[in-house]
């Protein structure tokens, strides 16, 4: 890898409140909170119409 390129990378979230996590949720637009990377208690319902609707649309393609 040449000098001047790094690696990026993600520091997990300090201090945040599952209310502050929820609002931001919320302010997503529906193609970034897609919601199939979600897990434990805040994971998507099975039967949640925007991520059975998008894999539908993409199995038809």
């Amino acid at each position: 890898m040449p000098p001047l390129e790094t690696i990026p990378f993600l520091r997990p979230l300090q201090g945040s409140a599952d209310a502050e996590i929820e609002a931001a949720e919320k302010s997503w637009s529906e193609w970034l909170a897609m919601e199939d990377w979600m897990v434990g208690p805040r994971a998507p319902d099975i039967l949640n119409g925007s991520s059975m609707h998008s894999r539908a649309r993409s199995a038809r393609s």
